[in-house]
């Protein structure tokens, strides 16, 4: 299934069609995954940067699409971090919550994860904005910015 409104891309799709989709990067400390995901953050005329990465590109191709539509819509986001086997909600104001992860009926369950409504683009790139803080506060706190790290966002 491609969707010419969104460029073809195929996780893009299957979000416009209901279905959670998950980018997932991987790999050595220092090859660039979380530029990847997140890039240049900062806005630029109304749209996202040309260096911004897969994660702002997403949320103003998604919004553009279903504002085109014209169909009613509720976009959440999470923003999970995932180290040493312990997960921590980003876009929680509680940097002690624990949140947990299982599966149940053969779906995968985050337990305590904060899911944020976001009305645009720019709310959605706001939110992982605050997140990327959040990690910096807690890795400058433990000294260790250089810890392998993956992050799951979920839109």
């Amino acid at each position: 299934m491609r969707s010419p409104s969104l460029g073809g891309n195929h996780a893009d799709c299957k979000v416009l069609a209901g279905y959670n989709c998950t980018i997932f990067a991987y790999g050595q400390t220092g090859t660039g995954k979380t530029y990847t995901m997140t890039g240049d953050l900062s806005e630029h005329h109304g749209t996202y940067s040309i260096e911004a990465g897969i994660i702002p590109r997403t949320l103003h191709r998604l919004f553009h699409a279903l504002d085109a539509e014209g169909s009613e819509y509720s976009v959440k986001v999470s923003f999970i971090e995932l180290y040493n086997e312990e997960l921590r909600d980003l876009l929680s104001a509680d940097d002690d919550k624990k949140v947990k992860l299982y599966e149940e009926n053969k779906k995968v369950v985050i337990q305590g994860m904060e899911e944020g409504l976001v009305m645009s683009a720019e709310d959605g790139v706001n939110r992982l904005r605050i997140g990327n803080h959040r990690r910096q506060v807690a890795a400058t706190k433990c000294n260790d910015l250089s810890r392998y790290k993956p992050l799951p966002i979920q839109l």
